[in-house]
């Protein structure tokens, strides 16, 4: 997607604000920073964001009301121009024109869900694509299959960086021969020079896998691997496809879940890319992010939000290199951070936290228990880590662990610890939250 935005990422803990301990003793205050009721105020937050994006409501989306049956599909990649033209594919040519062969074998999580008439023209479409073709012919039902054709292809496969899928069709309604003319982002005759640099980057994935890495270390790697290769940033060269992270270490969500979709297809894990919004300012705006296949179950993944570059500036050296709350969720997680994937496709519900990070790592708390949480706080002091991590059951006790971490000392009393044994005057912290999933991340 060319923008996207965060918006349930942090709760009234801004990222881009950094607040200060001072050595005031045990009495001491977060300078800037002081709210009586976290409870209350997150809630009334909360409860404002869910009415605004009607999370939970008997509402229904209408959005794809007026899409016309015979070129429903078109919108799983709002980014795609596909343009039809009912003409003469070839009015120099007496009909008999080359088409391209069908691609055995193939499957796809988008090809699996096409029409057979749809899986044909795709078949097609694939041959044309991997001879690096920009312009062919394919026998198509109807000129309407082939682009939602091209649109399941695209998402299916992130190896042909040299399209974005940007693509005219001529041919009239009804079975024959479709002319395909691809826009290509690069010449030709640079694919296989970028193709080497793309190379030599999986190879230095795969180099980072441990020996017989499990599909949970293979999935975190790639997931480590592009967020540390790529900055955010909406203006990046090549933001639609992987060579905008393998080649220029920037990109946007689509480059950011297509480059991790590639990176997985090359160790063998299935990871689909999924095109969907996500709510910002009371308004929908566009966003990928991506499901993964552990074992045999489905994980939704956002790469893009667990880069820190996303969602605001470093302050003092405090922001984390890469944030874990997005790598392996549940369907209902990612609905009540807001994404929503496009209707056009079904999607497997993801149930499973067997590999949610937080639960893996010991961060999480069924209830507020201020001791349990004091003594988090102080062993991460003792053992001289720099963050302390901790997620909740649900919203109640997170809101309470919210108020008892900032508003109530807890937080000041570990840290007080730690200036005491480094002789510090002042201290200061990176507070992440997110109410969506009721995380707590701090930073020293």
């Amino acid at each position: 997607m060319k923008y996207n935005f965060r918006k349930v990422r942090t709760s009234l803990l801004a990222m881009s604000l950094i607040f200060v301990m001072t050595a005031c003793g045990q009495g001491g205050s977060e300078e800037g920073f002081s709210l009586s009721d976290w409870r209350e105020v997150i809630r009334l937050e909360w409860n404002a964001l869910m009415e605004r994006i009607g999370f939970g409501t008997d509402g229904n989306d209408e959005s794809n009301s007026d899409e016309s049956e015979r070129f429903k599909g078109f919108d799983i990649n709002p980014d795609i121009s596909v343009e039809v033209h009912e003409e003469d594919p070839d009015p120099s040519s007496d009909g008999e024109e080359e088409i391209e062969a069908r691609a055995e074998g193939l499957t796809g999580f988008y090809f699996n869900q096409l029409s057979d008439d749809r899986k044909d023209a795709y078949e097609q479409l694939y041959t044309g694509i991997v001879e690096r073709k920009s312009e062919f012919f394919i026998y198509a039902q109807d000129d309407a299959d082939c682009g939602p054709a091209l649109n399941a292809l695209v998402c299916d496969h992130p190896e042909f960086f040299w399209i974005d899928g940007n693509a005219s069709i001529y041919g009239y309604e009804g079975p024959g021969a479709k002319k395909i003319t691809l826009e290509f982002n690069i010449d030709a005759d640079a694919i296989d020079s970028v193709q080497s640099v793309i190379d030599a980057a999986t190879q230095e994935y795969i180099g980072m896998l441990p020996e017989n890495a499990s599909s949970y270390e293979k999935v975190k790697t790639a997931y480590d691997y592009v967020i540390r290769k790529a900055d955010y940033m909406i203006n990046a060269p090549q933001a639609q496809n992987i060579q905008s992270v393998f080649l220029y270490g920037q990109s946007v969500c689509a480059g950011y879940t297509r480059s991790f979709q590639y990176l997985l297809a090359k160790v063998g894990i299935d990871s689909s890319y999924i095109a969907g919004t996500v709510e910002h300012n009371g308004a929908l705006e566009s966003h990928a992010w991506s499901m993964v296949n552990i074992d045999g179950t489905n994980y939704m993944v956002d790469v893009t939000w667990g880069d820190p570059n996303y969602g605001g500036a470093d302050v003092e050296g405090k922001m984390p290199d890469i944030l874990y709350n997005y790598l392996c969720l549940t369907t209902e997680d990612m609905e009540r951070a807001t994404h929503i994937p496009d209707p056009t496709f079904a999607y497997p519900v993801c149930e499973s936290r067997d590999y949610n990070y937080y639960l893996l790592n010991g961060y999480y708390h069924e209830y507020c228990d201020r001791e349990e949480i004091r003594a988090a706080l102080q062993t991460a002091v003792e053992n001289g880590e720099t963050s302390v991590h901790f997620k909740f059951s649900n919203f109640d006790e997170y809101a309470a662990a919210v108020s008892a971490i900032f508003d109530e000392g807890l937080l000041n009393e570990a840290l007080q610890l730690r200036m005491q044994w480094d002789g510090l005057e002042s201290m200061s912290y990176y507070p992440m939250n997110d109410d969506a999933l009721c995380t707590i991340d701090i930073y020293w």
